[in-house]
């Protein structure tokens, strides 16, 4: 099941068109703030992207406690990514990071770092 866990309207909308195209029948969106989310599931995976400021100390909590096998962490922002890491360092460790072009001709460019719990 594939879960998703998005405050804005906007970008539940946009999930829900890339879930359809993809034909995944097994999704829930849920809007909500992550901070306010209850991690109840067993998660293999967990897909974080979060805003400029990176993950609350409060999310990296819940992260860790969750425990899921992997992470994937898109970042716009090398400050934040660092800190966040280091945080989740406790328990993953980093496999890759890949830096992506997503807008092209700005100087905007994301982070997607690959992490394995030991």
């Amino acid at each position: 099941e594939v879960i998703g866990i998005e405050e804005n309207v906007y970008s539940i909308k946009d999930g829900e068109r890339n879930i359809a195209i993809n034909k995944i029948n097994n999704y829930r969106f849920i809007r909500m703030t992550a901070e306010r989310y209850r991690f109840r599931e067993n998660f293999d995976i967990i897909l974080l992207n979060p805003p400029r400021p990176g993950l609350t100390s409060e999310i990296v909590k819940k992260i860790i406690e969750a425990s899921p096998q992997r992470i994937v962490y898109i970042s716009c922002n090398p400050s934040t990514l660092a800190r966040d890491l280091k945080r989740l360092k406790e328990r993953y460790d980093v496999d890759s990071v890949r830096m992506v072009d997503f807008f092209p001709n700005t100087y905007h460019i994301e982070a997607v770092t690959f992490l394995h719990l030991r």
